[in-house]
């Protein structure tokens, strides 16, 4: 009896240390990558049907770095913002691969709302309410206020501008008539319907996004990560409006 519950004492032991292969990838992600990982999400699996599930968590680039600081069970991370990417690396929370690509700021309204055709229209008076992502935690309201500035516009507009946690919910607000228009990703506008037109880029910085596995990697989570890496990967970036990946 006695070797009978060392036996299923060691058998126990034993399962509860391994790591469980068919836990789900936990990949925290900017709001902006919400089409576009979708689509790599649906690709990898097609390609890899018996691989572990991948659990899509979005939200604001600095909450989400925050997150993983706090030590939340993440194991890959895609920012929208090259400075909370290299600070999370600086301190260790991130391998050294990365792949890097850029965004692009829009301007986005309804199919049958009045739609500016670039920044210095945003004062007609038929545009009330304007929505942007907040700037202090996500890189598309952090340009979409640089680009007010720089075109000498953005304290004008303040009383109209409504801010949303991410690009995504500044973007809801304009789908659902909250706000008239919205300035955010082309990677979400292009992907929702209505119409959209760019922002001339050389009113903001460039808005650098990457994908880094979090430390300590896995073997499901440098797998997912080189397939973004590979040409299909690649070319679903590209046709969701990301540029220059790398």
């Amino acid at each position: 009896m006695k070797n009978r519950l060392w036996i299923l004492l060691i058998a126990l032991l034993s399962g509860g240390c391994s790591n469980d292969s068919g836990d789900a990838v936990v990949i925290s992600a900017a709001s902006s990558l919400t089409y576009a990982l979708e689509d790599l999400v649906g690709a990898y699996r097609q390609a890899n049907p018996s691989a572990p599930p991948l659990r899509l968590n979005f939200g604001a680039t600095g909450v989400l770095a925050q997150q993983i600081r706090q030590g939340a069970p993440v194991d890959l991370f895609v920012a929208a913002d090259s400075r909370e990417f290299d600070s999370l690396r600086l301190e260790q929370y991130l391998t050294d691969d990365e792949i890097r690509f850029e965004g692009r700021l829009v301007i986005w309204c309804r199919q049958n709302a009045a739609c500016p055709e670039n920044l210095g229209q945003l004062d007609q008076p038929e545009i009330r309410r304007i929505a942007i992502a907040h700037p202090e935690i996500a890189p598309y309201g952090q340009a979409a206020v640089t680009a007010l500035q720089t075109l000498g516009s953005h304290d004008r507009l303040v009383p109209r501008l409504i801010q949303g946690q991410t690009a995504r919910a500044a973007l809801r607000y304009a789908e659902t008539g909250d706000a008239d228009v919205a300035l955010t990703a082309q990677s979400l506008a292009q992907s929702v319907g209505g119409r959209w037109t760019a922002v001339d880029d050389a009113l903001y910085p460039p808005i650098e996004q990457g994908i880094a596995v979090v430390k300590p990697s896995s073997q499901p989570a440098q797998h997912f990560f080189d397939f973004v890496g590979s040409p299909t990967g690649r070319q679903i970036l590209d046709h969701h409006g990301f540029h220059g990946v790398r």
